[in-house]
């Protein structure tokens, strides 16, 4: 409905923030989806005069073409980004870069690499009081060193994400899901 309404009213900056919203509510759970959501946006984004709304619409597509098993395309549209990216050398844009460069390591089985991104990248988030995106990265290392068979090191990952989950106050039916997790 917001996507209507911006668009009867001539506002097209805003049908591309809304469609990149769209994706990222649905991209988690329906990658391929999100992709065509942006696909679409990128009609609507104005890469001169938004280039930051640019960088996370790109960012957003590698990410979910990546989860759709769509790799080879996820690093063509990173590696397209890239001089976009140098134009906003904020930490926390480098922190999602590499995050993003480890999913991709992580799905082309380059399993160490992935590994050592996510643990530097988790670390990153941690020390700048990200705890979602920590979290989250978090969950990766424990998967990508699953993966590789090391089933300890895994559960001391879970472990201390527990810990800090407990810490954060997290109320018992999320630590359950992330037990189960």
């Amino acid at each position: 409905q917001a996507i209507t309404i911006y668009e009867e009213a001539g506002q097209t900056n805003m049908v591309g923030r809304t469609m990149l919203k769209q994706a990222t509510a649905v991209g988690y759970v329906d990658p391929d989806r999100a992709v065509g959501i942006l696909d679409d946006a990128t009609d609507y984004i104005n890469s001169i005069t938004e280039p930051l709304l640019e960088l996370c619409m790109r960012h957003s597509l590698a990410v979910y073409l990546n989860d759709a098993g769509r790799t080879q395309e996820a690093i063509g549209v990173l590696e397209d980004s890239r001089g976009l990216y140098k134009q906003f050398p904020n930490r926390i844009f480098q922190l999602r870069l590499r995050w993003l460069e480890g999913r991709i390591n992580r799905s082309l089985q380059h399993l160490r690499a992935a590994e050592e991104t996510f643990e530097r990248v988790a670390a990153d988030f941690l020390e700048r009081g990200l705890p979602q995106e920590y979290l989250l990265c978090s969950i990766d290392l424990a998967e990508v060193v699953c993966a590789q068979g090391d089933r300890t090191r895994t559960l001391q990952i879970c472990t201390s994400l527990y810990r800090a989950l407990d810490s954060w106050h997290m109320h018992s039916e999320g630590l359950s899901v992330m037990l189960l997790f």
